[in-house]
């Protein structure tokens, strides 16, 4: 992402350069010489007079401060950053949205982009910014920012290039909101957010990794498509690392209570005449055949970090499956982050689901852990 680079260049260096959701002009119009008016603006006469305008309008009774009950701030205004601020916007969950982005012209183009969109839907306050005071007092921070694996790249290399951008990232969003908690998006997910859960040393139940929780909404619908049921009425999980060693945990997939490996034995199996197997390489594939045709994904996982974070700030207490410290289950002796199903709250995630897996799917599980451990033993934090 192209975000990264521009935070490594701008270090701790920071610039207020917060748009005002009811006065952006104030932050976008340069200064210019006494006595001319910029082109297509108001010049001082016309902005004092509108202030006559307003005390003839309203009759003040008295100055009250807004009450603020949900802020939401998200780091990183790319693709996936945006589709997680259009997707919560539109679900009504916050009442003061923060973006931060070190492409100071980008952050201005999308908040203004944003904010004229006002009108069509019941949008709070919304303010950016590349200085992270922005974000203060924030409930839930989404962590969309990283860097992008070049050609020749090592995955290690990568994960420690996002390494050194995410100690910037989370120092500066524990200084401003040291309560609240973290929704980790960047790739790869599991290990950011382990590295998320070691520098900000918040307790493990406010780091959230969105781990398979796009992966399973993906084998719901793809189940739905063989069936010809809706995905919501399918009901499977796919768990573990958000890549290609995900567990498909076909023993508990379900249609209405029917467990499909009563009717297939063989189901999700080299020995399934049907293929079922298919299902989930589908789901390992998706996000590579999107990028090929489009060059990213974007949709669906703002989708998805919106589902969680609705039941996070309403406290649903619903149940989804992600990435969370797994240390101490099935087997796992090592801190590594993998997903599991949570029951998601106010608190961040409240509990953890301890489902029952068959032997291959917790020795298939057991290999994610093993895989995530070969390289997190390796970075230097």
């Amino acid at each position: 992402m192209s975000w990264a680079v521009g935070v490594l260049r701008a270090g701790r260096r920071v610039e207020a350069a917060r748009v005002n959701f009811l006065y952006p002009w104030k932050a976008l119009c340069p200064r210019q010489p006494a006595g001319i008016p910029l082109p297509g603006t108001w010049p001082v006469a016309l902005a004092a007079g509108m202030a006559t305008v307003k005390r003839e309008l309203i009759k003040n009774f008295t100055s009250e401060q807004a009450v603020r009950h949900n802020k939401v701030s998200i780091i990183g205004t790319g693709s996936v950053g945006m589709a997680c601020a259009v997707s919560i916007l539109l679900k009504g969950l916050t009442d003061e949205l923060a973006l931060v982005d070190a492409d100071e012209d980008r952050l201005k183009g999308e908040t203004m982009d944003l904010q004229h969109g006002s009108p069509f839907v019941k949008m709070p306050t919304i303010a950016s910014s590349k200085d992270y005071r922005v974000t203060a007092d924030s409930n839930l921070v989404v962590i969309t920012a990283g860097v992008r694996q070049e050609k020749g790249e090592t995955r290690l290399d990568l994960v420690q290039r996002n390494v050194a951008i995410f100690k910037l990232m989370i120092s500066n969003i524990i200084r401003y909101s040291p309560h609240c908690k973290l929704i980790v998006v960047s790739n790869p997910v599991d290990i950011l957010t382990y590295v998320a859960w070691k520098l900000s040393e918040f307790p493990q139940h406010r780091i959230i990794g969105s781990g398979c929780n796009l992966d399973t909404a993906r084998f719901r619908f793809l189940i739905g498509q063989k069936l010809g049921i809706h995905s919501e009425s399918c009901h499977g999980w796919v768990l573990g690392e958000h890549g290609d060693s995900s567990v498909p945990v076909w023993s508990g997939v379900n249609i209405a209570g029917v467990p499909l490996k009563d009717l297939n034995s063989d189901i999700g199996t080299d020995k399934d005449p049907e293929k079922w197997k298919n299902i989930h390489c589908g789901v390992i594939a998706s996000a590579y055949e999107i990028i090929k045709m489009k060059g990213y994904t974007n949709w669906a996982i703002g989708l998805s970090v919106a589902d969680l974070t609705e039941s996070i700030l309403r406290n649903l207490r619903r149940v989804h499956p992600v990435s969370t410290i797994i240390k101490g289950v099935y087997g796992i002796n090592e801190e590594v982050f993998l997903s599991v199903p949570c029951v998601l709250g106010e608190s961040g995630i409240a509990d953890l689901i301890k489902v029952k897996l068959s032997p291959e799917e917790q020795s298939h599980l057991k290999k994610s852990a093993e895989t995530l451990w070969e390289i997190q033993k390796e970075l230097k934090l």
